[in-house]
């Protein structure tokens, strides 16, 4: 498999990729723990930032470490995702490392266990990436 020199172009392309596997998948942020953007496929501009940009960029960062603290306080050891769902579709948020995190919005009639699987194996390519 090619592999590009650029860790920003391998960050896209293994965005991309999820993508690509999740079937319903509307968008894949690579976010890091201030809220900002660090990659995002497909690529948002500022028309798309309420539905996949800075905005869900920052609120995903939010949940998870909401998340995070909850589990911390009740004892009950590190958070390993944050699944949101609604009836027009879903936010799933996942831990990269110790400083990122990687944010799926999904259609609601996405199949949420190979979405949270295939996120899930892609968070560890994630991490060697932006350790």
């Amino acid at each position: 498999m090619f592999t590009p020199p650029n860790r920003s172009l391998q960050l896209q392309l293994a965005l991309r990729q999820l993508h690509q596997a999740v079937p319903e998948c509307q968008t894949v942020l690579l976010v890091n723990s201030d809220g900002l953007l660090l990659a995002a496929y497909p690529p948002t501009t500022a028309e798309d930032d309420l539905n996949g940009g800075e905005a869900v960029a920052a609120m995903a960062s939010v949940l998870l470490r909401l998340a995070m603290q909850t589990t911390e306080h009740l004892a009950q050891g590190v958070a390993q995702r944050v699944l949101v769902q609604a009836p027009a579709g879903i936010l799933a948020v996942f831990p990269v490392g110790v400083d990122s995190c990687l944010a799926l919005r999904l259609a609601p009639d996405a199949k949420v266990g190979l979405a949270l699987q295939l996120a899930q194996q892609a968070t560890t390519r994630l991490t060697s990436l932006v350790a």
